[in-house]
């Protein structure tokens, strides 16, 4: 196992360092650009997420057309393949309304899994055999827990936002590792050796 990650760390370190800058820049840049237009991005990922279902549509359409999914399945394929070529279609003509209702419904879903995961530690707080510190460290968590749903269910288009301008500072930190590896790979340093020698 050790052995597996020291090649897999070697493999890391030993990419050419003008890859791992270019890798940096480009996520530095989304991560500017996603802090900058966290609306806007999140409507560019909806665009995104309804260009691939239209792609996957008129794969769908063209299998079940060509015969190569059975000829029990084949009506279904088709059928599936053309509501999923029209939700394509419609994201990708009405990106406002559609980021809208996405942002709403998955904020929704996320919001209502995060409340139930929050009751089931409480109940798990009130049940549990331990000390009385840590059934009620478990209770609290739970009420946090389900706060913070409750907060994303009545603000679901404000968790998007959230959660885009979450993707830009992930992106910001990842790119200034990047590209502070690069140059250290670049310049060549003692334990690069080490890993490739291992």
């Amino acid at each position: 196992m050790m052995k597996a990650n020291q090649t897999l760390m070697a493999q890391i370190l030993t990419t050419p360092w003008w890859v791992q800058l270019l890798r940096g820049v480009l996520a530095l840049s989304f991560g500017f650009y996603t802090i900058n237009q966290p609306a806007l991005t999140l409507m560019l990922m909806v665009q995104f997420l309804g260009a691939f279902v239209f792609i996957e549509g008129l794969v769908l359409v063209y299998m079940a057309i060509a015969n190569k999914t059975g000829e029990t399945k084949r009506a279904f394929v088709a059928l599936r393949g053309v509501l999923y070529v029209l939700a394509g279609l419609g994201v990708l003509f009405s990106p406002i309304l559609s980021t809208l209702i996405t942002t709403v419904v998955l904020g929704t879903f996320v919001g209502l899994i995060t409340i139930f995961g929050g009751m089931m530690e409480i109940v798990a707080g009130m049940r549990t055999e331990k000390s009385q510190k840590s059934e009620w460290s478990l209770i609290l968590l739970g009420v946090l827990t389900v706060v913070f749903g409750v907060m994303i269910v009545s603000a679901p288009v404000a968790s998007g936002v959230a959660l885009s301008l979450f993707f830009g500072v992930w992106s910001l930190v990842s790119g200034c590792f990047l590209v502070v590896n690069s140059f250290r790979i670049r310049s060549g340093k003692k334990h690069l050796d080490h890993f490739v020698a291992a």
